[in-house]
């Protein structure tokens, strides 16, 4: 069968396996990105993994977004260290970017889709405690639920936002227009995100070029975007004293967080499409070639 495509650009495990055997068929060489891993998933997939471990294999090259990808893909996938290449995902800064003199309201803002593996439920005995030192403060989840036991997740969040009395000061936003989201990382104090396990964190980087702090408990790549009090935190924990110390002194001390703004515009310009674009060429052309 004669085409003119040289190369394939497969993103996530279920498209990587049409590229595998678009390749076994047609002889087209493919790049993979997987943007997530089987191995986080709290559920047992082991169909997943075996066959995102096909697809490493087959494929041409691997894009890893950050070192803690690479190092998940070398050290528990056992992949040829030869076959990643590191490219850093950009954002779109035409969107997503802070504006002087915004007015913020105290809020929350958490964004990713509603499954067990994204955490949510974390978030709420440290928002009940921080209702009781900060006035008129609010939380938004903007996401929908996701997989098979999304539903089952969200009906957990909702049914214990109602023990905790927290009906009135939380909102579910669902998914949200790229435009939306960032106008509402504009209006927002702090961004807090509650997923242990991610290849990246976008939404960190969209969040910073917005102005917008984060916290997060992710010890893997979020340490590669977030630098403790300067533009956010990682903490061990929602519930440390250290995740609430630094939210109280964000929402009280308006020099602080006006800094951290700050920080958080200049940390967002090193994730840039231009030079992940040049990347990709460069990969799609050494393939070709």
């Amino acid at each position: 069968m004669e085409h003119n495509i040289h190369v394939i650009h497969a993103h996530y495990w279920l498209s990587g396996l049409v590229a595998k055997k678009i390749k076994e068929t047609n002889k087209i060489p493919f790049v993979f990105t997987s943007h997530s891993l089987g191995i986080f998933l709290q559920e047992n997939n082991l169909d997943r993994i075996s066959s995102e471990k096909e697809i490493f294999t087959a494929a041409n090259k691997i894009t890893a977004s950050s070192k803690y990808e690479k190092d998940n893909l070398l050290n528990r996938y056992g992949v040829n260290p030869l076959n990643i290449e590191n490219v850093t995902p950009g954002i779109n800064d035409k969107i997503f970017k802070k504006y002087k003199g915004e007015k913020k309201k105290n809020r929350i803002l958490s964004v990713g889709r509603i499954q067990e593996q994204k955490g949510q439920l974390q978030i709420l005995d440290l928002f009940k405690n921080l209702q009781y030192r900060i006035n008129d403060l609010e939380l938004f989840f903007v996401g929908g639920p996701s997989g098979v036991d999304g539903e089952a997740y969200l009906t957990k969040i909702k049914n214990k936002i109602e023990d905790l009395q927290l009906e009135d000061d939380i909102q579910f936003l669902g998914s949200l227009s790229q435009k939306k989201l960032a106008k509402l990382m504009r209006k927002s104090k702090l961004l807090v995100h509650s997923a242990e396990h991610e290849t990246f964190g976008l939404v960190a980087v969209e969040a910073h070029r917005s102005g917008l702090p984060v916290i997060s408990i992710n010890q893997g790549p979020f340490k590669e975007i977030v630098t403790n009090h300067k533009d956010g935190l990682i903490a061990q924990s929602f519930e440390s004293i250290q995740a609430y110390d630094f939210i109280i002194k964000l929402f009280e001390n308006s020099n602080f967080e006006s800094e951290l703004a700050k920080n958080a515009v200049e940390s967002s310009s090193r994730f840039n499409w231009e030079l992940a674009t040049k990347d990709l060429k460069k990969i799609y052309k050494d393939i070709v070639i």
